[in-house]
């Protein structure tokens, strides 16, 4: 989360130590009365324990995703980073890009997995070497539910989201699948 950038300044008529921060829109009033330095430093780290408390949501996951792509990139090796910006072209952002990152449920996630093993790529693509009859096999599927539990956890690293998706599952009718 933002960090302050003032500090907390000493107010001689009421004799206390007293720092305003803002945080999503709203304003807040730390203070503290024991003198020196010590209340100062006090003062400080309670606007900061609010400052780092709680999860920021209001952030849409189409936003969230353009970061995490970034880390990716520069944390991935090259064929690892396009295998994800893949699955999140396809599969991911047409779902839940839209979302904000405080309305994605594990029955999101669920779904995504379900809605490509029933149908495929959401993305139109001409070139499709796949025929669009045949569901995805229990590979691909791990693929995206792996892209998906990883996104999450960064979103959680990054506080902005407090999801712990443990259900997240491959539909049973998902078979290993050979070269068509």
């Amino acid at each position: 989360m933002g960090r302050r950038t003032n500090t907390a300044k000493w107010l001689d008529t009421q004799k206390r130590w007293q720092i305003n921060v803002q945080k999503d829109g709203q304003r807040r009033t730390f203070t503290c009365s024991t003198p020196g330095r010590n209340g100062q430093r006090e003062c400080n780290r309670k606007a900061d324990a609010w400052l780092d408390e709680g999860i920021s949501g209001s952030v849409k996951v189409a936003d969230l995703w353009q970061l995490y792509l970034k880390k990716c990139r520069d944390t991935q090796s090259r064929s690892s980073y396009l295998q994800i910006v893949s699955v999140g072209e396809n599969y991911i952002l047409p779902i839940m890009g839209r979302h904000k990152i405080e309305k994605v449920t594990e029955g999101v996630l669920q779904g995504i997995i379900d809605s490509a093993y029933k149908h495929g790529s959401y993305k139109v693509d001409y070139k499709q070497r796949r025929p669009q009859q045949l569901p995805l096999s229990r590979k691909t599927l791990l693929n995206i539910q792996a892209v998906l539990l990883a996104f999450i956890k960064w979103c959680r690293l990054q506080k902005t989201t407090s999801l712990r998706p443990e259900d997240v599952t491959i539909p049973e009718g998902a078979r290993y699948r050979g070269k068509i």
